[in-house]
């Protein structure tokens, strides 16, 4: 006993020492940036703490009590509370309304543990384990923050790809007092968008008084960081429900497989980096030939690309995500839906441990739950944050819900009328967590089709062959153990199902639900696809891209645990199995390096670090508008209509917006396009009217059709630089100027299709 205690303490000391150095390099590679990255910690240290004793409810079985869980259910809960006070009209968005609402949580946390572990002999007591499995998470989560904010440091603008729509959203509300904010790309319009996933990271940059400008990049990191230790966490604590003949320790193993886990699902890219980034290049080098260029987004883009055909698809995931830095809704959600796993696997240990003191258990306990309560609020979140993820993982719920009944219940009547209720009331709870949101969101259209398009077999295997390998032999080995081991014969009491799935471990039953999930995920976009504006060639990219991006979330959870369970169980051809499903892991891990390599530089020189203000690029990209913005958000307060020129998606167009969060009459086209699109498909009357207005204005001659457009959409400013320049070449500046006041300008030097000549920037306040 004293050993162990002093082994436990030896690991205690090794952990805080490396969170030591950890800070100590962070500090070193920084710079001033670093106390940023402490007080957003911080912030979540709080919150988590905050909400401890809900979580401890739940995940009471897990050896870190939850701590990781801590943070994201206490900030989802936080956020969605601040976000319900504001939809409702209730209570401002404000940095006190925010206080407020972490107030109000530690309050009702206060009295939950009062009420349930204030007597002595229910009081909740920290063993060496629990301290140590609770720094493993957290230093963790720190570790892998600052590693990932430093990597962000390198490249920290919010601009390309989908950065602009990102960060808007979060600088408009930002500087809105009531959700939900107005459509930064259509004034006057609520936004008509998954948003609160961003609102959740203006929540906290409003919370630590840091700002959108570094709260886009820190959000963005806590995602990556928050995902590693979380992943730990529900993979670690899943293995320690195993015993093994001969082996003591499970720990050590326990946390291999997290670590397995975390590489497999955060850092590794898929089958196609070992073919087309590694493979192909050695053998073309190997031969003579040319050898062909790997770009890392080739990986996301190989359905209809390689070979190229009139099938085009999206199969992203989360390593490209994070080295991309699109703050996007399927990447805001990952901390929140492995909440939901999380739940669900402490939901499946508190259910063990209920029917096994079956004279304490009530029709009460079983359902009403803290687990079926959160999981319900967590799926009403997910209607508000990423539209996919509510039916996915309502479905995942069920599977996991259903077949711990069918154990439990011996799949009988019990069993299905149980599930159905567990899942009328987290639907119904759903509803009501979402209701703000759906009064206020017009339904993107969503017909559901039939694919006339199909990927072809060795393109499906080079790019899931690995994990589905994985999850079949999983599933394999464990009914091959169990008839083996007699297992099934000992169940010959229950019914054929039950007896299949009572003879699994709750920890085996949850990675089989997962597994079988996401193969389901896999193999869902070559049966049927969603709808969108986006036909033709590619119309089920989308579909793919939300269905499989989920699924390589639970292959990586699942490969982790299933590789370092068989490899421990297994003997001969298994384990073989083992290492080379290890071997391929790690060889997709060098799609991380060639990524960030590729995106952010030489980013092991210290040098290479920049900052973490998403927007310092302004300064480089157009010193005239960065200048102008810059004055715009000094001086004006509120959301006043700011007039610019409207653009194609994915440019330089709407910077004025996107930078300050003021509204313009129309930005990207065609988001706007989805955003507001009918049943038909085609271009919405709000968005070819608004293209015509804004080109009138900026060509008028008329005064009297000038001043009724900017009556129309209540213009208080007109931009006029580089973009208008660009696109109305005859613009009548002595005209434009009558409208109003010139309360900014600055000349300078401007590339306007493609010449460099002097121009002005201007802001005119109009006379409305």
């Amino acid at each position: 006993m004293k050993k162990e205690l002093q082994k436990e303490k030896i690991i205690t000391g090794v952990l805080a020492a490396f969170a030591i150095l950890t800070v100590i390099l962070g500090i070193f590679y920084m710079g001033g940036d670093f106390g940023k990255v402490l007080l957003w910690w911080g912030v979540l240290l709080v919150l988590g703490v905050i909400n401890m004793p809900l979580i401890y409810m739940m995940f009471s079985r897990f050896s870190d009590f939850g701590w990781a869980f801590s943070k994201s259910i206490g900030l989802a809960l936080s956020a969605w509370l601040m976000w319900i006070l504001s939809s409702t009209k209730i209570m401002k968005f404000s940095q006190p309304g925010c206080i407020f609402v972490c107030v109000l949580l530690l309050v009702l946390n206060g009295l939950l543990y009062f009420f349930c572990y204030g007597k002595k002999q229910k009081k909740i007591s920290f063993t060496h384990e629990n301290i140590n499995s609770i720094l493993w998470v957290e230093i963790i989560f720190l570790a892998m923050f600052i590693f990932w904010s430093y990597l962000r440091g390198c490249r920290p603008e919010a601009y390309g790809t989908e950065k602009f729509m990102d960060f808007g959203f979060m600088k408009i509300m930002e500087r809105s007092e009531y959700m939900p904010p107005q459509d930064l790309w259509l004034s006057g319009q609520s936004l008509n968008y998954y948003y609160v996933g961003q609102f959740v990271g203006s929540f906290l940059s409003k919370l630590s008084g840091i700002g959108v400008e570094y709260g886009y990049n820190l959000m963005l990191m806590t995602i990556a960081a928050l995902s590693c230790a979380l992943i730990f966490s529900l993979v670690r604590n899943c293995f320690a429900q195993l015993t093994f003949e001969k082996i003591k320790n499970v720990r050590v193993f326990g946390v291999i497989a997290g670590i397995i886990s975390i590489l497999a699902t955060v850092f590794a890219g898929n089958g196609h980096y070992i073919i087309y980034g590694m493979l192909r290049p050695w053998l073309q080098k190997f031969t003579g030939a040319e050898v062909s260029s790997f770009q890392f987004w080739n990986s996301t883009r190989y359905i209809g690309y390689e070979p190229d055909v009139p099938d085009k698809t999206i199969h992203e995931f989360p390593s490209y995500s994070f080295i991309l830095g699109d703050l996007h809704a399927h990447v805001i959600n990952i901390i929140f839906v492995l909440s939901v796993l999380g739940i669900l696997f402490a939901w499946l240990l508190y259910r063990r441990d209920l029917m096994k003191n079956s004279k304490k258990y009530s029709i009460v306990q079983e359902i009403f739950t803290p687990h079926i309560l959160i999981l319900g609020f967590l799926i009403g979140f997910f209607h508000t944050t990423n539209f996919w993820d509510y039916p996915i993982y309502y479905v995942v719920c069920g599977a996991v819900i259903l077949f711990s009944n069918i154990v439990l219940c011996n799949f009988d009547k019990y069993s299905i009328v149980m599930t159905a209720i567990h899942g009328v009331l987290i639907f119904a709870i759903a509803t009501i967590c979402c209701l703000p949101f759906t009064l206020a969101f017009n339904q993107i259209s969503t017909e559901i089709k039939f694919c006339e398009n199909h990927t072809p077999f060795y393109q499906l295997t080079i790019l899931w062959g690995i994990p589905i390998f994985t999850v079949v032999l999983y599933i394999v080995n464990m009914i091959y153990r169990n008839i083996r081991e007699g297992a099934y014969k000992d169940a010959r009491h229950m019914k054929p199902v039950a007896r299949f799935f009572g003879t699994m471990k709750s920890a085996d039953l949850f990675m089989f639900v997962l597994g079988l999930c996401a193969i389901g995920l896999t193999f869902m976009p070559e049966v049927i696809y969603v709808k969108d504006i986006y036909e033709g060639d590619h119309s089920r990219a989308n579909t793919m891209f939300k269905l499989t991006y989920q699924a390589y979330i639970m292959y990586g959870i699942v490969i982790g645990y299933a590789v370092m369970k068989m490899f421990v169980q297994g003997k001969g051809m298994i384990r073989r199995c083992c290492v080379l499903i290890s071997i391929l892991v790690l060889l997709t891990l060098g799609y991380f390096g060639n990524a960030s390599k590729t995106w952010f530089g030489e980013y092991a020189n210290k040098d290479t670090y920049k900052s973490l203000d998403a927007t310092d690029f302004m300064e480089t990209e157009c010193y005239a508008d960065y200048e102008a913005t810059n004055w715009l958000n000094d001086n004006i307060e509120g959301t006043p209509v700011v007039l610019e020129a409207n653009g194609d998606s994915y440019t330089f167009y709407e910077r004025v917006s996107t930078i300050t969060g003021l509204p313009t009459v129309l930005g990207w086209r065609t988001h706007e396009w989805l955003w507001q699109c009918e049943a038909n498909g085609d271009l919405p009357e709000i968005v070819s009217e608004r293209e015509e207005d804004v080109r009138n204005i900026y060509t008028a001659t008329d005064v009297n059709v000038a001043k009724e457009i900017i009556e129309k959409y209540d213009i208080s400013y007109i931009y006029i630089g580089k973009c208008e320049y660009e696109k109305f070449p005859e613009m009548n500046m002595d005209f434009l100027r009558s409208l109003g006041e010139v309360v900014y300008e600055i000349t300078t030097d401007l590339t306007i299709s493609g010449q460099m000549m002097e121009k002005t920037t201007y802001i005119i306040e109009t006379n409305r």
